[in-house]
């Protein structure tokens, strides 16, 4: 089999760099051009030295690499979300079968209005009709007839795996989700700010953007669209979201990885047959056969250690000795692998019609 044409474009970011080093190791994947425009004309071992030994491109400007999309069979876009969907257009335009990525958050929220209130930049609709949603456990199938793929937020996958299955299957109350979620700083990204400097983050935890983070519209689309489906119901982005889910985001002074804590209620009529047995016996059954969804022996809790530089979500449902309508469930992450990087290059497989864990059994990487 030959080689796929990739491009990076954002790869001197955290989540391009990971990429770069993941895609080195990748059997159908040459890394041809990595895209950087304040660093271009360097090397990006430069900024990140554990890749000194990889024979990687020089990083270039995203317009130099832009003339170059007829030459490419797929790109990563690791740009940040008011320029990603430009730089998109401008791609399809030079050849409009390119396979593309999306690792900003241009087009993950279906809504106009809501995008417009959460990022205050007016949505591209053109793209966004054509954009899946690229968390694979849910939308496979629709990534596999897709050339444009909206990757998740970090935040968003870690919350979403486990509680999608259990609106599935009408468990839990849609109007009663609270996610307690705890990020290491690399989920920022790359960027000089002081409030992420080492001396303002070591020996400090905190919580932020208690006003609404900007990742909980986006689980609230994909949940109520979860349970548009439920009902057999098909998901109309314009609707009123069906569920209110309160997100409550966390920085702790480690590098990476993310702990999501979800607190459901269960459903009036199926108390008491809703119990946290039940829930993770759905969990364990819905993802049995899933590469990386990993769920615990019932009681068995995760730390971020279960993910730490893997493509893994592991899920944990404790037992439940008083109140038994409500369910804790905890989840985990690595914000640059399932939570970025590593979840996109599962979309580019699916995708491809490649094995979907090529290239993400085996790691190295730079953070």
């Amino acid at each position: 089999m030959s080689s796929s044409s990739v491009a990076i474009f954002g790869a001197s970011g955290f989540s391009g760099a990971v990429l770069a080093a993941l895609i080195k190791e990748h059997p159908f994947i040459s890394l041809d051009f990595l895209g950087a425009n304040t660093h271009a004309g360097q090397s990006l071992s430069s900024l990140y030295p554990a890749l000194h030994l990889s024979s990687l491109p020089t990083l270039s400007s995203h317009d130099t690499l832009i003339e170059k999309a007829p030459e490419l069979d797929a790109v990563f876009c690791c740009l940040p979300h008011n320029i990603s969907s430009s730089v998109i257009s401008n791609l399809l335009r030079q050849k409009p079968q390119l396979r593309i990525v999306d690792l900003s958050a241009s087009l993950r929220i279906k809504n106009p209005h809501i995008y417009q209130q959460t990022y205050n930049l007016s949505l591209n609709e053109n793209l966004i009709q054509n954009a899946v949603y690229g968390l694979p456990e849910i939308y496979r199938n629709d990534i596999k007839n897709s050339s444009l793929i909206a990757n998740p937020g970090c935040y968003t996958t870690a919350s979403l795996l486990p509680l999608i299955p259990l609106l599935h299957h009408k468990l839990i109350e849609p109007q009663d989700i609270l996610i307690d979620a705890k990020s290491g700083v690399s989920g920022a990204g790359r960027k000089n700010d002081a409030d992420f400097s080492f001396c303002h983050i070591n020996n400090q935890f905190k919580a932020y953007a208690l006003e609404g983070h900007r990742h909980e519209p986006e689980i609230n689309q994909e949940l109520s669209f979860a349970l548009k489906r439920a009902q057999n119901l098909t998901p109309e982005a314009l609707e009123p979201y069906e569920t209110s889910a309160l997100f409550i985001p966390h920085l702790v002074p480690m590098s990476r990885g993310i702990l999501c804590t979800l607190y459901t209620k269960a459903l009036p009529s199926l108390i008491p047959l809703s119990s946290s047995e039940k829930i993770w016996e759905t969990l364990a059954a819905t993802y049995q056969d899933e590469p990386f969804v990993h769920v615990l022996p019932f009681g068995e809790i995760p730390s971020t250690a279960h993910t730490l530089h893997s493509n893994k979500c592991t899920i944990g449902v404790a037992k439940r000795t008083h109140n038994d309508n409500r369910h804790i469930i905890v989840s985990v992450i690595d914000n640059l692998m399932k939570g970025a990087s590593g979840q996109a290059l599962q979309n580019l497989n699916i995708m491809m019609g490649w094995p979907e864990t090529t290239g993400l059994q085996h790691l190295t990487v730079p953070i």
